[in-house]
């Protein structure tokens, strides 16, 4: 559960300027001693500042292994505009995610359920909701690490083989919230998934802003990216996703399943997949793109070994040469507008097949052609032509061949971790501006300051006293209207009640629940008003902390302090409510 106050002086409250809402900034060093306040006094963990994060803040974490809660590998995100930035050498003076790799995995030999952390290592709680709380992770940035699974599995001889029993079966980043709209513009970059059972990254996509840029995934058997769960623009603008300079290489299928895919894009949404590299891709249908129609389009990219780069180019020919179509009006020139955060007007353009020349594990990669060779049903012509020039010793295959052999029972064979920093290089493609770059220029990063509409903080003595009464009386209510005000409530239910909207307090920035007159036991009262709290803020945090009715219900004889901006508008019998900026602690 999130920390109810920021351990020691590193927390220290906010200082807000209304109404913009702004993060702090933190900094880890792993086996350090330090606050985390600067970068001379590193924390030596990352999870008691996840754990106590807000809106905005930011936590640069240098190289090194971190392993999560508990050593499980789970971190778990729960707060909005939240920048996590690994790839610092020791004293922060400079930041390369590929030359110092900031690692993030679960401990070696510490085995974990599913029911005692989330299904990702970087993720967040769906269930959040089922315990009366609202959490969202929309706006996150994750730049700059190794996500490694490879802990999370269970191998054994010959090969060594993935064990299908006892190994993790979930993605390596999962952000999926009941909210939807708690998941929009999510940002991934530079970062590298290696060795996983399921997908790379699965995120139930929302938003105009969301991208993954210059990464690397190597052996996720599912998908490395899926975007299946995009969300339609019902309240927002059509949801996008851009992924660009990424490489998706050296795939096992799952569980010998048509899987193996690169990108997996779903129905709704726009998907602008450009720059990438797709190699290796060892499903029966395994394709470097499983996304089909007007809402996907797929620019300058370089397929190896997947099976669907023949169609692709077959497609892109076509649509050049504009076969089995007509033009018979003069049409109007139009300006073309660059892309830049997804979507795109659909269709194949610039996609070559070619040798990324990648000079990868050739023990790792042998296998992995034996296993195309086998079971994805490659050429043999191809495989063998190819593995020849690549692979010291390589005896021929054919297509389809004996599934019995030590090959075959090698599935899912792990790429090699020793040496994080040697996977990246190993994957960068000898074809220029496709797929990762070693050189990018890696972005810094500062606190995000959110603008609120309607949001206020300070001083305690800045705040009006006034009473239940005060609030249930019609007159004084109204001269009480956009001031500051405090009292003590109880605290009631979380509600999906959006009354004050036009005032920009809407569900996308604030989570709402009710308050309730202290000294009664009734779960039903006609003396309640409405309260809505910033998505990450401290005063959500509090109320999250009493989210389940039986925590609530200790408010309800002497009630909490609360402190906000209150209004003079309600619904129904409830005839007022307040924007809450403190929650007191509930005795």
């Amino acid at each position: 559960m999130k920390s109810m106050v920021r351990i020691g002086a590193l927390f220290a409250a906010l200082v807000l300027c209304s109404p913009a809402y702004a993060g702090d900034e933190f900094w880890v060093k792993a086996g350090a001693s330090g606050n985390g306040k600067a970068k001379d006094t590193p924390a030596g963990t990352i999870i008691p500042l996840l754990q106590a994060a807000r809106r905005g803040d930011v936590i640069h974490v240098a190289q090194g292994e971190y392993y999560g809660r508990d050593l499980k590998g789970e971190f778990a995100v729960d707060v909005p505009d939240l920048t996590l930035v690994g790839g610092y050498n020791d004293d922060f003076s400079e930041r390369n995610p590929f030359k110092y790799p900031t690692v993030l995995k679960r401990k070696k030999g510490v085995r974990a359920s599913y029911t005692e952390v989330l299904d990702g290592l970087v993720g967040t709680n769906p269930q959040a909701h089922a315990m009366g709380q609202k959490t969202g992770c929309s706006g996150f940035i994750l730049d700059g690490f190794f996500l490694d699974a490879t802990t999370r599995n269970v191998y054994a001889g010959p090969g060594p083989r993935l064990g299908q029993q006892g190994s993790w079966k979930a993605p390596l980043l999962k952000m999926i919230t009941a909210d939807f709209e708690q998941t929009r513009d999510i940002k991934i970059r530079n970062c590298v998934f290696v060795n996983n059972y399921y997908q790379g990254v699965l995120v139930k996509y929302w938003g105009e802003h969301n991208e993954v840029t210059n990464c690397l995934f190597v052996n996720c058997s599912i998908a490395g990216v899926d975007g299946s769960g995009a969300q339609a623009g019902k309240t927002a603008p059509t949801t996008k996703l851009h992924v660009k300079n990424s490489t998706f290489a050296c795939f096992y299928s799952h569980d010998k399943a048509t899987q193996a895919k690169g990108v997996n894009g779903g129905s709704q949404g726009k998907f602008l997949i450009e720059n990438n590299v797709f190699a290796y891709l060892s499903g029966p249908q395994g394709p470097g793109v499983a996304a089909k129609g007007d809402n996907v389009t797929v620019r300058n990219n370089v397929f190896w070994f997947t099976n669907d780069i023949d169609k692709i180019i077959r497609d892109q020919k076509s649509a050049a040469t504009g076969a089995g179509g007509r033009d018979d009006e003069e049409e109007e020139e139009e300006e073309e507008e660059e892309e830049t955060s997804g979507g795109g007007e659909g269709g194949y353009s610039g996609n070559v097949k070619a040798d990324p020349g990648f000079e990868c594990d050739k023990d790792f990669l042998r296998t992995l052609l034996t296993f195309g060779a086998i079971y994805a049903k490659w050429p043999d012509s191809m495989v063998n032509e190819h593995a020849a020039k690549v692979i010291p010793g390589w005896e021929n295959k054919k297509t389809g061949g004996n599934t019995g052999g030590p090959e075959w029972v090698a599935y899912m064979r792990p790429y090699p971790t020793d040496d994080y920093a040697a996977i990246p290089k190993a994957f960068a493609s000898k074809i220029k501006n496709a797929g990762i770059q070693l050189d990018a220029k890696f972005e810094s990063y500062k606190p995000r300051e959110c603008k609120l509409e309607g949001f206020a903080t300070g001083k305690k003595d800045e705040y009006q006293k006034v009473t239940w009464e005060d609030l249930m009386n019609a007159s004084k209510l109204k001269s009480l209207d956009g001031k500051k005000v405090k009292f003590k409530a109880g605290l009631a239910a979380r509600k999906e009640l959006w009354h004050l909207e036009k005032d920009g307090i809407g569900f996308r920035e604030y989570a709402a629940f009710e308050l309730r007159m202290p000294g009664k036991t009734s779960e039903n009262l006609s003396e309640k008003m409405m309260a809505y709290t910033v998505i990450g803020s401290a005063a959500n945090e509090r109320f999250n902390a009493y989210g389940n009715r039986l925590k609530r219900k200790k408010s309800w004889k002497e009630g909490t302090w609360v402190r906000g901006i209150l209004h003079a508008k309600g619904f129904g019998k409830v005839k007022a409510s307040i924007v809450v900026d403190y929650i007191g602690k509930v005795k």
